[in-house]
């Protein structure tokens, strides 16, 4: 699947770069689903940022 989408948004945050609005809540997504053990969609729809969730719809079973 390579690289997940935030892991290096995240990084940039981290070290107070600047991101683009997408890419923060990449960052946030990819936080939130575990750091790359998840890469699924959360399921969690109440989450004012799921309707932008680069996950949104992946399940498990579609994972390598």
């Amino acid at each position: 699947m390579g690289m997940l989408k935030g892991k290096t948004d995240l990084a940039k945050l981290r070290r107070g770069e600047h991101v683009s609005i997408k890419h923060a809540i990449w960052a946030k997504c990819y936080e939130c689903n575990g750091f790359g053990e998840g890469g699924v969609d959360c399921d969690v729809p109440s989450c004012p940022i799921y309707k932008y969730n680069p996950y949104k719809g992946i399940s498990n079973a579609e994972r390598p």
